[in-house]
């Protein structure tokens, strides 16, 4: 017997020796330094599991490094210095080959629509780069994406028009899961939207949980038997909705992307799997982020009373003839309200969990505390030194909360909006209160990999108590195009020096 263990040991730690060979002999000088190589290959991948997406903070204070896993390697970069440097590399540091790579695992495409989309990954009038350019069109600040922002606040609005009727006691993150999905999805898919259907909306969180295993796609039947499931019945549901021409009434995004598909030969089945694939991006960063800025608005009884009283004075109009009718103008709480919106970026920055980048520019004791006053433009610009020495810039390529440059979130004006829409109706129109008379953060130790929001771990009883009488009405409206919202550096931010 020990014997044997004898030589089990003997075989480890030959085998840890090759391998530490292996991956020193194979690291080019060039390449930025090796990090977590206790057991080469697998450390990394020990750590994630373990920490989560916290793994990210691990070796913050590197400018630049290099993980390795079995058969690929991940460089990552943490200097805000580099990241313009790194995003100029389109065509030879491009997140394409991962979008088609991500279409065979993830989304389980047929082998005649792998092949359309392989096609020329890295060329201008390729599929991946024609995808992005007909998202970006829809997506992009103009009269399209109003209609879209118009009929997913029209949503919110309607379905808190019920609630105000008597108020309402609801798991908070439940109640505002819902909210967000549906409006984003009505307004996304029209009268024969998909998540009409309770079956599909119940079987949406084994899909939006399953996320890893489905992308890792290592023996799925036994690592992501119910993601598969959930995303097979998915599939299902959207092949249903194009066949009855649920597309043909939708928004121009949807009708956009079926055109495009259609013209390259893609089947509708395909389409169905792309499209369960894509409303990933379409309501699963949205929720938690709405979530996040309506949790510490409410629980800041100074920012609650603040953001109030901006809204009611820049954005919100009352009927001269008649009192009971208000008019929240979405352009004006955009573009006028500066403390709402300096909270909505500094939700990102806490609670964005992204592999993206934050960069303290000063010695700040509160960088992991959450404070509103953060973005004000007042702020934001420029900060003494603690010493009493130069003022400094805030460097705007550190705030990643959308990612930025080539993999820039096409559709970060619309979530925007929504979530500002729908935190600023439920403010106004709504005390929410803890059942348990004060408000507690709730731990975020549990991790869905590729929801980029920390998740929680508990759902919070309120209370929805309306603020108005019940003959009290409110109207959404959008007063007219405005410049972009500021909400990346991309976005018209001067970056610094």
């Amino acid at each position: 017997m020990l014997s044997l263990i004898a030589t089990l040991l003997a075989g480890l730690i030959a085998v840890h020796f090759i391998l530490h060979m292996l991956l020193h002999s194979t690291q080019d000088a060039q390449e930025p330094p090796l990090v977590d190589t206790e057991v080469p290959f697998l450390s990394a991948l020990v750590h994630i599991g373990w920490q989560g997406l916290r793994y990210w903070d691990r070796h913050v204070q590197l400018p630049m490094f290099t993980m390795r896993f079995p058969y690929f390697r991940i460089y990552v970069v943490n200097s805000t210095k580099l990241i313009p440097i790194v995003q100029r590399h389109v065509k030879t540091i491009s997140f394409s080959p991962i979008e088609v790579e991500m279409s065979a695992r993830f989304m389980a495409v047929s082998k005649k629509t792998f092949e359309i989309i392989s096609r020329d990954p890295m060329d201008d009038h390729g599929f991946v780069a024609g995808m992005s350019q007909t998202t970006h069109v829809d997506l992009s600040p103009g009269r399209r994406l109003d209609s879209l922002n118009e009929d997913s606040v029209r949503t919110l609005s309607e379905s808190l028009d019920k609630i105000a009727i008597k108020g309402a006691r609801v798991n908070m993150r439940e109640w505002i899961d819902q909210e967000i999905t549906m409006a984003t999805t009505e307004a996304i898919y029209g009268p024969l939207n998909p998540f009409r259907d309770h079956a599909v909306a119940s079987i949406w969180p084994d899909y939006e949980d399953g996320l890893a295993p489905l992308l890792l796609n290592i023996l799925p039947a036994l690592t992501a038997r119910k993601p598969t499931r959930a995303r097979e019945a998915l599939v299902k549901a959207y092949e249903r909705y194009y066949a009855q021409g649920g597309h043909i009434h939708a928004s121009a995004f949807i009708k956009h992307r079926c055109e495009f598909y259609q013209q390259r030969g893609v089947p509708f089945e395909d389409i169905a799997r792309i499209e369960v694939g894509a409303a990933i991006g379409l309501v699963s960063n949205t929720k938690p982020a709405a979530f996040w800025l309506l949790y510490h608005i409410c629980a800041d009884a100074t920012l609650l009373d603040s953001c109030r009283q901006e809204l009611m004075s820049n954005a919100v109009h009352t009927d001269e003839t008649n009192g009971n009718i208000h008019t929240m103008d979405m352009t004006h709480v955009k573009s006028s309200c500066p403390i709402l919106f300096s909270a909505f970026k500094e939700t990102f920055r806490c609670h964005g969990m992204g592999i993206a980048i934050r960069q303290i520019v000063e010695d700040d004791i509160d960088v992991d505390t959450f404070n509103h006053s953060r973005f004000l433009p007042g702020d934001s610009k420029q900060h003494v030194k603690s010493d009493g020495g130069s003022k400094l810039r805030r460097d705007p390529v550190a705030f990643r909360g959308f990612g930025g440059g080539s993999t820039l979130c096409p559709g970060r004006h619309f979530a925007a909006t929504e979530i500002l829409a729908f935190v600023a109706l439920a403010i106004l129109r709504f005390d929410i209160r803890p059942r348990g008379g004060r408000w507690v953060i709730p731990s975020v130790d549990r991790v869905r990999p590729g929801i980029m929001f920390h998740q929680l771990d508990h759902d919070p009883l309120v209370d929805l108590i309306p603020r108005d009488s019940g003959n009290m009405k409110w109207k959404v409206m959008f007063s007219g195009s405005e410049e972009p919202m500021r909400v990346s550096a991309e976005d018209g931010e001067v970056v610094a020096e």
